[in-house]
């Protein structure tokens, strides 16, 4: 397959473009500008560079037109979360205009954070969002994704958890530990109780390659392999990097994480994967290390 990709920089997207070429696949990566192609080189990612703005979307359309699929990650903060939503509603629209009727596949990246609370028992795909939660907003491209589904093509999306992990670090999981080197200290938010969904980066990427491939149209998949609760995932912290862990009133979280961490990392944020395991043949965590270990081998390497 060829395989228009966006987002092939980054954290995820660059393991993703690595997955496909191993599956025997082609990979165009639409980037900004000559700099981020110059880093597909640099950080060896197997992709052929389009230089193609998230905002030249008739560019992106006609490169969508020439590939057997597209894989959708980049998401481009704004000031405001409506505005980042907006923007990435028009790209997929975009997408979609060009792969109408084709029966070929649109994955979509989303996040499972958009569902805020969830309370302590995994909720599956359907479950709706937390009233009133600030980044519940997404889910309007999730809408706009499945909606294509009844007009001939393959879309989906894949809910990506927080903490995504790796010995190598990089991504949230980094700011994270950067945060906790800063500060010298490594927190939780009241009781620490709640549950946050994590993944391996390997075995997102597989998921991604999944999906593609295979995905029936309409679907949501949580990219969920496993959980923690946030006072275990910032004891880990403190024992990798040698700080000490503690808890923060509600109201200091901001101060130390910012408004966009405090926000994710307050809610019991637990999903289910099984549609991705029954549909997809997925196995997270089958042959990848866990979170903990991944955070020991980061703390060495500190």
């Amino acid at each position: 397959m060829r395989v228009l990709m966006t987002g092939a920089t980054g954290f995820i997207g660059s393991r993703v473009a690595v997955r496909l070429s191993e599956q025997g696949h082609t990979v165009v990566a639409a980037v900004r500008d000559a700099a981020a192609a110059d880093r597909l080189k640099t950080h060896r990612v197997p992709a052929s560079p389009l230089i193609a703005s998230l905002d030249e979307r008739g560019r992106l359309a006609d490169a969508a037109r020439d590939c057997d699929g597209v894989v959708h990650l980049a998401f481009e903060l704004a000031p405001d979360i409506a505005t980042a939503v907006a923007r990435d509603q028009a790209v997929v629209a975009a997408f979609a205009s060009a792969l109408r009727n084709t029966g070929r596949p649109l994955v979509v990246t989303s996040a499972t954070g958009l569902l805020g609370n969830t309370g302590s028992t995994p909720v599956d795909e359907d479950h709706p969002p937390q009233e009133d939660f600030r980044l519940a907003i997404r889910h309007r491209v999730e809408a706009d994704v499945l909606a294509e589904a009844a007009k001939g093509v393959r879309a989906s999306v894949i809910r990506v958890p927080i903490l995504v992990h790796t010995a190598e670090g990089g991504g949230p999981l980094g700011r994270l530990l950067a945060t906790a080197r800063r500060t010298g200290r490594s927190c939780w938010i009241g009781a620490g109780e709640n549950r946050l969904p994590c993944v391996h980066l390997e075995d997102l990427a597989d998921l991604y390659v999944r999906a593609l491939e295979a995905a029936p149209p309409g679907r949501v998949y949580n990219a969920c392999g496993s959980d923690i609760s946030l006072r275990d995932f910032a004891e880990g912290v403190g024992r990798a990097l040698g700080v000490p862990a503690q808890g923060l009133m509600p109201e200091q979280a901001v101060d130390q994480f910012g408004p966009f961490f405090a926000t994710l990392l307050a809610v019991d944020n637990r999903v289910s994967n099984a549609r991705a395991r029954s549909e997809l043949g997925w196995e997270p965590y089958r042959s990848r290390p866990s979170l903990e270990a991944d955070l020991a081998v980061l703390g060495r390497g500190s």
